[in-house]
């Protein structure tokens, strides 16, 4: 788990700014280059996921997903798997044929098909990658400590680019490098991670 905390404190540190009287960046610009970072990781790893509740109701086929929707995963009609999503664009086309269940998107909204009439013991649900953000240092991210200093050094590279100096570009480069070296080693250690995880779910002790 990495501590947002930790991660303010690291990118403080090699501004320089750590004195609480004279500070250069207040919380919320750190804040919100951390943000830009974790947007960053967030479309590069595909690491976050979440599930959302459709509100569906009869007769009712498209809804508004959620803001922080990046990627749909999967969508499911109480257990069962609905195997048939495309796009709108690739369902309005004129050979396009089904009769199952099925979804659609369309930019920011989902459209469903073909879907029994639900009472209120039924749900539909999408599973999907989102993007993380955070509002203050106090929130954890559900990500391996060594996932702090790609975070870090991208949040320095922003910083550091709104600087106009020869000096601010150099280290903002420097740090966006820095940035894209870190990058495949974090997305190899969560993928050996996963896939551990995957192995020992497999044995269970008797």
């Amino acid at each position: 788990m990495v501590k947002v905390g930790d991660v303010v404190l690291a990118i403080r540190s090699k501004l320089g700014d750590m004195s609480s009287e004279k500070q250069r960046y207040s919380d919320a610009e750190i804040i919100d280059a951390v943000n830009s970072s974790l947007a960053h990781m967030s479309e590069e790893l595909l690491c976050f996921r979440r599930t959302w509740l459709i509100p569906y109701k009869n007769n009712v086929n498209r809804y508004e997903l959620p803001s922080d929707f990046l990627k749909l995963i999967s969508v499911r009609y109480n257990d069962a798997l609905v195997c048939d999503i495309e796009s709108m664009e690739h369902r309005e086309q004129d050979n396009y044929v089904t009769s199952g269940m099925s979804a659609a998107l369309d930019g920011q909204t989902i459209h469903l098909f073909n879907m029994p009439q639900t009472d209120k013991t039924d749900v539909i649900k999408l599973y999907y990658n989102y993007y993380e953000t955070v509002s203050d240092s106090r929130e954890t991210l559900a990500l391996p400590n060594t996932a702090k200093e790609p975070i870090v050094y991208y949040a320095l590279g922003l910083i550091y680019e709104n600087n106009v100096s020869s000096k601010g570009i150099e280290k903002s480069n420097r740090y966006k490098q820095l940035y894209m070296v870190e990058m495949p080693k974090l997305a190899s250690r969560m993928r050996h991670n996963v896939q551990s995880k995957n192995i020992r779910s497999r044995h269970v002790k008797v």
